[in-house]
């Protein structure tokens, strides 16, 4: 991302003046459309005559974004643990409870009616 001579100035907290006169001593690298009449500055270029203290602001801002959204992520993180502590809980109660009993059918309560074979030819035999 190329910086124009406003944005470079803010970037690295100088003045716009600062950045232009590094701009002509041929310090900073930087190309210059005649149309707009801007100037484009690498990043590369400008960090390395103006040291890393003068953009820390511009950093901090950059890397606020990202620390909101990790506290987000920490907070979704924080909830689905716990959700998921919870259903192990449930199912500990529930593992740790007797198995349910089967319902006794009334088949299984009476017991089964024996039936005599021989009592068949007997009653054909006198009928």
């Amino acid at each position: 991302m190329a910086y124009t001579l406003s944005e470079a100035a803010e970037v690295t907290g100088r003045s716009r003046g600062a950045i232009l006169r590094a701009l002509q001593t041929g310090e900073i690298a930087a190309t210059h459309d005649e149309v707009t009449d801007e100037w484009t500055i690498e990043p590369d270029d400008l960090f390395r005559i103006f040291p890393v203290a003068y953009h820390i602001r511009f950093v901090l801002e950059a890397v606020e974004p990202l620390r909101s959204e990790m506290r987000e992520l920490r907070s979704r993180l924080e909830a689905a643990e716990a959700a998921i502590s919870a259903a192990a809980k449930r199912l500990d109660a529930k593992s740790e409870e007797p198995p349910p009993t089967r319902p006794v059918s009334a088949r299984a309560e009476t017991p089964p009616r024996r039936r005599r074979w021989w009592r068949l030819f007997r009653l054909g035999a006198e009928g």
